[in-house]
């Protein structure tokens, strides 16, 4: 069994779980710029996955407890940064 904490995943052989597509965007630059669960969300969608907020939600605070990304506070929103 492989470890669920493998940091370099291969894209292709991966599998498709919001945390290894959010950990993609990272390591592509997503965050280099502010973006909120809807943008994200969006994001994903192009690539053909779907998934509802909810979902990406935890997952998002979990990239921020690992201090992979930070979130800030915009116009009421929770904006993820830092890839």
């Amino acid at each position: 069994s492989t470890s669920r904490k493998s940091k370099h995943a291969k894209n292709s052989s991966a599998k498709a779980t919001p945390t290894n597509l959010i950990a993609s965007l990272i390591d592509g630059g997503f965050f280099k710029k502010p973006k909120d669960l809807a943008s994200i969300k969006v994001c994903l969608e192009e690539s053909g996955h779907y998934y509802p907020v909810t979902t990406l939600s935890p997952v998002m605070l979990r990239f921020v407890r690992g201090k992979q990304l930070r979130r800030i506070k915009e116009n009421k929103k929770w904006m993820y940064t830092g890839g």
